[in-house]
């Protein structure tokens, strides 16, 4: 490029003035598939107030998938991770007739790909799955009233791990009920008379449903099988439907309730596609 013209002159500057060498490595942008990274095309987003700024969640810069959750452990290894291969002229002539070894930072490519945003988000969750403690929760909006009729009207707390793969990382407060709430898509793909597993407890069996004018799944009568094979069944998240100690006045009190925010790129060719054909 016209940038490498410019290099021996740098290197001679550099060792002239005495100075810390430098190692310079040119690579080739980066591309990701459905997504726009012109600067030109991004801006105008940013000048029409459609985003926040160059830091908006849904924008593919630094600032901005740091905001959408990537760790900055994630993002260095993924960059260094789309190594040098084997006569890449982007390594040193003694390195070049080598091939490259298994392991990261072997250097930048000027080869130009395209990516995938799976890949760069699975390393994100590579980092923090070890990190991260297990808790459960279900949308209030949809959620479906469980019944476990063998289980008494009495609130029993047990511990159960924070990672159930890492026991050293200490262990969280279970409360379990014989009323719980499960999620309203996890419900509407259940059967009467299926056995599922219900997380941190056991199976349960799914005896009868009850539905609104509608046909939706409102609630549920099903009892607890503890003894139940967990291998081949569906594995479903919930929450006992207790009232917090402590909740205050006025309050329900059951459960913390979070916001989840979740947001997809803003500028992407496949959704600008999808824009045009409604």
């Amino acid at each position: 490029t016209e940038y490498n013209d410019r290099d021996a002159q740098y290197q001679w500057f550099i060792e002239a003035l005495s100075l810390r060498p430098v190692r310079i490595h040119a690579f080739s942008r980066m591309n990701f598939v459905y997504t726009v990274l012109s600067k030109r095309k991004l801006a105008w987003f940013v000048d029409q107030g459609l985003v926040e700024g160059w830091f908006d969640p849904r924008f593919p810069t630094i600032q901005g998938v740091i905001r959408r959750g990537i760790s900055i452990a994630a993002l260095r290894k993924y960059i260094l991770d789309q190594v040098g291969h084997r006569g890449c002229t982007c390594l040193p002539p003694e390195r070049r007739a080598r091939p490259a070894p298994s392991g990261p930072m072997q250097g930048a490519s000027r080869r130009v790909v395209n990516m995938e945003w799976d890949k760069f988000w699975a390393e994100n969750k590579k980092v923090y799955e070890p990190a991260s403690s297990r808790y459960m929760a279900v949308f209030r909006d949809d959620a479906v009233m469980v019944h476990l009729e063998n289980v008494p009207a009495v609130v029993e707390v047990v511990s159960t791990p924070l990672v159930p793969k890492d026991p050293s990382r200490g262990e969280r407060p279970l409360r379990r009920f014989n009323e719980i709430l499960i999620e309203g898509g996890d419900a509407a793909s259940l059967a009467e008379g299926e056995e599922v597993t219900l997380l941190r407890w056991g199976n349960c069996v799914m005896d009868r449903f009850e539905r609104d004018a509608s046909g939706r799944i409102v609630s549920i009568h099903a009892r607890l099988n503890i003894g139940g094979d967990v291998r081949k069944t569906k594995k479903i998240t919930w929450l006992a439907n207790v009232v917090r100690s402590g909740a205050g006045a006025g309050g329900t009190g059951r459960g913390v309730s979070r916001t989840l925010f979740s947001r997809g790129m803003r500028c992407t060719r496949a959704s600008a596609r999808n824009a045009s054909a409604q």
